[in-house]
């Protein structure tokens, strides 16, 4: 693989305003001059168009160029080999932080349900006082039965990602065993997510190196398909065999022109394939960014509204409903919270390996 320069991702980063739009008038698209435009600009009419033929006399004549053709095949297994090693290092990641979100997931269940007791305690001692129903001590214990399910189904989800991660530890089964620190999901700054940051990356990305090693190799071919070796089987017919040399010749350069011509196309599918990806990714990320801020400013502003209502309830001037809507308000955006932390984790480790020469299935 080519040398490619790692992304080392710092507060560093060039500071770009994210979205930045040049203030340059938009054209307008007419529907059916789009359609007929994409139909114009299609590569498969290249990549699909009837390839030459070589008839069978010429066909010896295509070993000579074997040796340039086995530079594709290993360029191709190279990269092949390559793509299975992020394959596992992304899946590795991925076991790993699908076990952090679950162990996440059984604390806040926990949280909950403890802050459910506490609820149930203070309306039964309401209801001793006359400040509280029947009702309301039924509703609270019905809550805090919500509540128990709630963790139940986080621990059953836990052991179900800590199976995952002990068969691909190769521990046992049922192990159990601490995470001593938490995965890195900090949060970008705004210049990441400008596209035009990593074209040089882009550039080089090992994802292009099969297509432009077509391309090289078939240059090379059709250079030298007019001086070919004559293949002599027969002494008594070197005339006719040389005239089956020129026709091999003729043969070969228009065959591998039009293998130049698809390889060509190819490349800049890739390109465009990669450009699409890193867009892609970046948007994806943004998104993730802006939802965990919002879960939090949701998780603040749920947690001010647990504490007022319970200062009302203790003033009589809330009810219960109440209180035990604020409480689940935490509960779900915390648990939304490590969903979109735990998403953007996995997104940045593989927009990393991405740059590196990943491409993502």
């Amino acid at each position: 693989m080519k040398g490619k320069r790692i992304a080392i991702i710092t507060a560093a980063v060039l500071t770009l305003p994210i979205g930045m739009v040049a203030g340059a008038q938009l054209d307008s698209l007419n529907f059916k001059d789009a359609v007929n435009q994409i139909k114009k600009n299609d590569p498969n009419k290249i990549i699909n168009a009837s390839k030459p033929e070589i008839s069978e006399d010429s066909q010896p004549y295509q070993g000579e160029f074997s040796d340039e053709l086995d530079r594709i095949q290993e360029t191709q297994d190279n990269y092949q080999d390559a793509q299975n090693i992020f394959q596992s290092e992304m899946t590795a990641y991925e076991t790993m932080y699908n076990y952090w979100i679950a162990g996440q997931s059984v604390d806040v269940s926990q949280a909950n349900l403890e802050k459910a007791q506490e609820e149930l305690a203070m309306i039964r001692v309401e209801k001793e006082n006359g400040e509280a129903s029947e009702m309301d001590v039924l509703q609270s214990e019905m809550n805090l039965t919500n509540a128990e399910v709630s963790l139940e189904e986080a621990e059953q989800r836990f052991k179900m990602a800590k199976y995952q991660a002990n068969q691909k530890l190769d521990k046992p089964i049922d192990a159990e065993w601490p995470l001593e620190e938490s995965p890195d999901v900090g949060l970008m700054p705004d210049s990441f997510y400008n596209p035009e940051m990593w074209s040089e990356d882009l550039a080089e990305h090992a994802a292009l190196d099969t297509p432009e090693k077509s391309v090289e190799v078939y240059e090379e071919i059709v250079d030298e398909s007019d001086s070919l070796d004559v293949i002599v089987t027969d002494p008594r017919k070197i005339r006719e065999a040389q005239d089956d040399r020129d026709d091999a010749e003729d043969e070969l350069e228009e065959y591998y022109k039009h293998e130049l011509e698809v390889a060509k196309v190819q490349l800049e599918e890739q390109k465009d394939a990669l450009q699409l990806l890193l867009h892609q990714k970046l948007d994806e990320l943004k998104t993730l960014h802006l939802k965990i801020e919002s879960y939090r400013s949701n998780i603040r502003k749920a947690k001010d509204m647990y504490e007022n209502t319970k200062a009302l309830i203790e003033n009589g001037m809330s009810n219960q409903q109440q209180h035990t809507q604020s409480r689940l308000n935490i509960m779900n955006q915390t648990m939304q919270l490590n969903q979109a932390k735990k998403d953007y984790a996995v997104a940045k480790k593989e927009f990393h390996l991405f740059l590196n020469g990943y491409m993502p299935r």
